[in-house]
């Protein structure tokens, strides 16, 4: 995945992953195309700003609300977080297809889910050093509110 950040952002990140395609199962075209192209498409991501672990709070999160409605023509913001150490991590879900992970920079631990994501797990490891591209999300239970990350992309720092 290329990562496009943001003309306010202070630099540049590289990132890659897997290519995302949606094909139509109903157009053969689709696929021919995807084939003629190498079978190599890339993504793009846009980053809003790398994201400074003091400023994961609900504050924050609270301010990216008030932006509401998302969608075509007004996306959640995403960040870079970067140079992150994996504290916690273990798979999820009833189907076992989601990752979720402890991540902490410079004393501020937070915790993150990362959907469909859980094929990473056999690739990185407690205590290594990743960035995630990420949006803040909040979460409640028991009417205790907290902030977390959704991660969207990962890499290892050295694969950047």
């Amino acid at each position: 995945v290329n990562v496009v950040l943001n003309k306010n952002t202070p630099r540049f990140t590289h990132l890659r992953r897997f290519p995302v395609l949606n094909l139509n199962p109903f157009s053969l075209s689709s696929f021919d195309i995807f084939l003629r192209l190498g079978g190599n498409l890339e993504t793009f991501i846009e980053i809003e700003a790398e994201l400074e672990p003091e400023h994961i709070t609900l504050d924050t999160y609270d301010i990216i609300a008030e932006l509401e409605p998302f969608g075509i023509g007004n996306t959640k913001p995403l960040f870079l977080l970067d140079g992150a150490a994996i504290a916690i991590m273990r798979v999820v879900g009833n189907s076992q297809k989601h990752l979720q992970l402890a991540l902490t920079s410079r004393g501020v631990t937070v915790e993150c889910i990362a959907f469909n994501m859980a094929h990473v797990y056999n690739t990185i490891t407690v205590g290594q050093t990743v960035s995630v591209v990420c949006e803040i999300i909040a979460d409640s239970w028991n009417g205790y509110r907290k902030v977390k990350l959704r991660i969207v992309d990962i890499k290892k720092q050295d694969e950047i």
